[in-house]
């Protein structure tokens, strides 16, 4: 089981989603974006552009080296800051995909987002405090964090022949057998990916009876 390496959040966060923080989506993606470490790098590039473009143009008439410096300052605005508010969430990494499962496995959410809180605030105090991320507040909602599980772990057996599913991720790299050519690099990436691929599996079936129960609870008609 993947533990935090540091103590729990304290602040009064600590309880807290982001949309319980935040007044709306906007301000939380604008405090995400400030917090994110590329920002701070394209901030001084465009602040020294800002400054020497309003330098230039205060002591010369406005022509094709003023416009050109215009137009390099907003794009660094339009082509850099744009693309960072929209992709400032990074693929979670393995560390963050076993919590995740295990929080999952831990917590038996199902189709009410209510029951993905926990999840949610748990993985954005385990993504802050091992430095995954830059602040708690990674995921903004529970839906937010219920639509990164189906696109980690629903969507790969989508993606996945049933007869597939459920014995693929049991094979383990055999030495001498078929993969006796790979490299020790190959090798440890093999058992890497048997490792997440065994939690998901697990993180999937335990999320599936939850939904049934879910179900047979709301609509005890349907059983």
């Amino acid at each position: 089981m993947v533990e935090s390496k540091y103590e729990p959040i304290t602040t009064e966060y600590a309880n807290l989603l982001p949309r319980d923080v935040f007044k709306n989506c906007f301000t939380y993606y604008c405090n995400e974006l400030i917090n994110y470490p590329i920002f701070k790098y394209w901030a001084v590039i465009f602040t020294i552009l800002l400054a020497i473009t309003g330098i230039y143009l205060s002591h010369n008439p406005f022509d094709g080296f003023s416009l050109t410096l215009v137009v390099v300052t907003f794009s660094t605005l339009v082509f850099i800051c744009i693309p960072l508010i929209l992709y400032s969430q990074p693929e979670l990494n393995l560390d963050c995909k076993l919590k995740f499962c295990n929080e999952v496995i831990a917590n038996k959410p199902n189709l009410d987002m209510e029951t993905w809180s926990v999840v949610c605030r748990d993985m954005n105090d385990f993504m802050y405090l091992n430095k995954y991320w830059s602040t708690p507040f990674y995921f903004y909602d529970t839906k937010t964090c219920f639509n990164c599980f189906k696109v980690i772990v629903i969507k790969r057996y989508l993606n996945i022949p049933k007869s597939l599913a459920n014995d693929q991720i049991n094979e383990f790299p055999t030495v001498g057998g078929s993969n006796s050519n790979n490299t020790p690099r190959d090798m440890a990436e093999d058992f890497e990916n048997y490792d997440i691929d065994r939690y998901m599996k697990r993180a999937r079936d335990v999320y599936n009876e939850s939904v049934d129960d879910y179900l047979k609870n709301k609509y005890p008609e349907y059983e």
